[in-house]
């Protein structure tokens, strides 16, 4: 029975780690935040300033309407 070189075995047990990391990060998914938590963080941008009161309430329409 012939002897597997270190470099390949290291390689033979390696790749099938590598290749199952691979796998598994491409089923990752970013789930949106609920209509409600939308809403929220919207008003929060306009009372801190972030948005005008129009902004506001152009996005918040918009949320709305996607939402039906």
């Amino acid at each position: 029975m012939k002897t597997i070189r270190p470099a390949l075995l290291a390689c033979l047990i390696t790749a099938p780690l590598l290749v199952s990391g691979c796998v598994a990060a491409s089923r990752s998914y970013h789930e949106e935040p609920s209509l409600g938590q939308q809403l929220i963080d919207l008003k929060e941008a306009r009372d801190r300033g972030a948005i005008t009161a129009q902004e506001h309430s152009d996005a918040k329409r918009a949320l709305i309407n996607k939402a039906k």
